[in-house]
Parts: structure tokens; C-alpha cells; sequence
């Protein structure tokens, strides 16, 4: 005899959770991991059953993209509260490329600021990653899933802001499929919690620990992102100075700035080069205090 209702056991799933992925990650990430593939000509029969010869770069780069793409999603399935299901699935990509400028405001904020403080100039955004090694065949990949997938694009801005965006505007409707730490430490989770496709684990961050986070690396910097912030101010300094978040944190980090010799005008815009909460869902919306609010 059955000791419990046996129609009762798997709840009926609600399909309401939209997977959104912050793509250009993965892309690179395909380039690379497809290349080496590529390179030593390691091509396992059961990734290619459809190529009689061997498959080219792009082809071999597609497989590898499409075979991390599938895992993400099995990954978020494994995590997801019981009786929950993946209604849509959106894939966010920053314009042509990540390492691109066009796209990208955070250079034209580098830019003006230097023109009007010359005497406090700052380096450009993301001037650690000129001259970086990049996969053969990225552009040609991002430009063929672009062509032959349904992508979302940003638009002035990166898939960053947009992701970002939409997981504050529907903490338990939206899940999270990233690997920058500015996301998943910066952005709250809510109950669903972030996946880290790089990690294959669930993360969750409160809405406090993201502003903390924030707040943080705009006083020490992001050396990836070519973020200078305040001279040799280490992240256990920052951690002592600034324990937790509370209302006043906007003014004491606008005060730190001033009592090691910047100006306000270069704090708010070490705010604004790291702040994810920036996008009001149809432009980037710069505010002039408490950015990230």
C-alpha cells in the first residue's frame, strides 16, 4: 500500500521562469574551447555525427557553443525550486563585440571626464584589454549565432546593463545565467538565486550585499575593466572601512573619495563605470548622486 497520494508526489510544474543568459561570456568562451578543439584536431564522433569530413573552425566552434548552451539550461533546470519550470529563454549579447567601443558608454564617460580634468585624468575603459589575444574566428562566430539565433542586442550599453536590469525588475520571475562577479555579487537573486555557468553552482545575493559589492569596487577599482579608482586602497581595507551596507554608505564613500584627494566629480564616476543598475529598460540613465539607487 502506498503510503502517500502517488499523483501528488511530482507537483504540476509551472513554466514562469525566464532564463536569461548573459551571453557574451560564452561566445568568447566557445571561441576559445572550440579552437583548441580545432588546433589538435580533436574532434569526438559523438559531438560532429553529421560532418563526413572534418568540420571546420566555425562549424567546430558552433558545436562546442551550442553543446555549453544546452548544459546551462540543464544546469538551471537542476536548480530550480520544485514545481518550477523555464518558460522562455533570452540570450543577451553586447553588440559585435565585447571589446568593442561603439557600443559601450562607459567610454564616452572615460572620455569627458578626462577632457574636463586633465590634471586627473583617468585611463581609458578597459585599456588593460587592448592588445589581448583574442580566439581566431570570434567575430565570425558571434556574427554567424547573431544571424542564425534569436539574440537580444544592447543598445548603447553592455548585455551587462540589460540582464542586470531585467532581474531587478522581476526578482522571481527572472533567472540569472552569468559568470562576472559584477552581476552575480552586484545584482540581487532573490529566491532563485544566480547560476554561475562557470562554476555550475547557485548563487544568491541579497539586494544589500549587492550595493555593498558595488560600492566596494568603485573604491578600489576593477584592474579587468582598466578601473583605476583610489591608489592603493586594497579590498580588506575597504571591507574594514565599509563592514556593511546602510542609508549613509553613498555619502561616507563620496567622503572617502574627497579625504584621499579626488574630487566628487571622479568618484561618481568610478560609481557610474561599475554600477550594473543603470539601465531604466530603454536607455542608460545616468544619475549625478546615488547611482546606484
Amino acid at each position: 500500500m502506498s503510503l502517500f497520494n502517488e499523483q501528488e508526489a511530482v507537483p504540476n510544474i509551472e513554466y514562469d521562469i525566464v532564463l536569461v543568459i548573459d551571453s557574451d561570456s560564452l561566445v568568447y568562451k566557445a571561441a576559445h574551447v572550440g579552437g583548441k578543439i580545432y588546433d589538435n584536431d580533436y574532434i569526438p564522433k559523438e559531438h560532429f555525427l553529421f560532418h563526413e569530413s572534418q568540420p571546420t573552425l566555425l562549424e567546430t566552434q558552433m558545436e562546442v557553443y551550442h553543446s555549453m548552451l544546452g548544459g546551462i539550461i540543464k544546469g538551471v533546470k537542476d536548480n530550480l525550486p520544485r514545481g518550477r519550470g523555464i518558460k522562455s529563454i533570452q540570450k543577451h549579447f553586447t553588440p559585435k563585440s565585447r571589446h568593442s567601443q561603439a557600443p559601450n558608454f562607459r567610454y564616452k564617460l572615460v572620455d569627458s571626464y578626462n577632457e574636463l580634468n586633465p590634471n586627473l585624468p583617468h585611463p581609458p575603459y578597459k585599456a588593460s584589454r587592448k592588445g589581448m589575444d583574442l580566439p581566431d574566428g570570434l567575430d565570425e562566430l558571434f556574427d554567424t549565432i547573431i544571424a542564425e539565433d534569436d539574440v537580444y542586442l544592447s543598445d548603447g550599453c553592455e548585455a551587462d546593463d540589460v540582464v542586470s536590469y531585467l532581474k531587478i525588475q522581476d526578482l522571481e520571475g527572472v533567472m540569472l545565467a552569468v559568470i562576472d562577479k559584477d552581476i552575480w555579487a552586484g545584482i540581487p537573486s532573490g529566491s532563485l538565486g544566480h547560476y554561475n555557468y562557470n562554476r555550475f553552482e547557485l548563487i544568491h545575493t541579497t539586494d544589500e550585499e549587492g550595493l555593498l559589492f558595488q560600492y566596494h569596487q568603485c573604491l578600489i577599482g576593477d584592474s579587468s575593466d582598466g578601473i583605476k579608482s583610489i591608489h592603493r586602497y586594497g579590498i580588506k581595507t575597504v571591507q574594514k572601512d565599509f563592514p556593511e551596507y546602510n542609508k549613509d554608505t553613498p555619502k561616507e564613500v563620496l567622503a572617502k573619495f574627497i579625504e584621499k584627494g579626488y574630487t566628487e566629480e571622479y568618484a561618481l564616476l568610478m560609481m557610474q563605470l561599475v554600477s550594473m543598475r543603470q539601465y531604466n529598460g530603454v536607455s542608460i540613465d545616468l544619475h549625478t548622486a546615488d547611482i546606484f539607487e
